[in-house]
């Protein structure tokens, strides 16, 4: 897919429900989760944090794909490059302990797309199947 047609998904995305407890409900009340989508097949994948007092974000620059073929159309993959935090009055600080995430790949399932919501499905290790929704700001 060229770049002219993942325009659509540029922009800034919240992931705004999820009936899986590891995409929200793991992380800490006043988590935010953003996926920021740029030209040239860029993205940032964002966890934030209002109210910690020393880490305040945490980032995976990344690469991605979007799959056109017919069997599955809209699938996003993301490819992490660099993870960097925000902490303690540093910005975007490159995380060494995340590093043996870079080259690993996670997957958006569009299962429904609209410009302004996304719905994406997922399945846990153990087989259940889950729904995210991101609404772009």
């Amino acid at each position: 897919m060229a770049d002219d047609s993942a325009r659509i998904m540029h922009g800034n995305w919240t992931l705004v429900f999820s009936s899986e407890n590891a995409s929200l409900g793991d992380l800490p009340r006043d988590s935010t989760v953003r996926l920021s989508m740029y030209p040239d097949f860029k993205c940032d994948f964002k966890i934030q944090f209002e109210k910690s007092l020393a880490l305040k974000s945490l980032t995976a620059k990344s690469s991605y794909i979007v799959d056109s073929s017919p069997m599955t159309a809209g699938r996003v993959t993301i490819i992490y490059q660099d993870i960097v935090f925000d902490a303690f009055g540093f910005k975007s600080f490159p995380a060494g302990f995340f590093g043996i995430l870079k080259g690993r790949a996670a997957t958006i399932e569009t299962v429904w797309f609209d410009g302004r919501l996304w719905f994406e499905r997922g399945y846990t290790n153990d087989g259940f199947e889950y729904y995210n929704v991101y609404m772009k700001d």
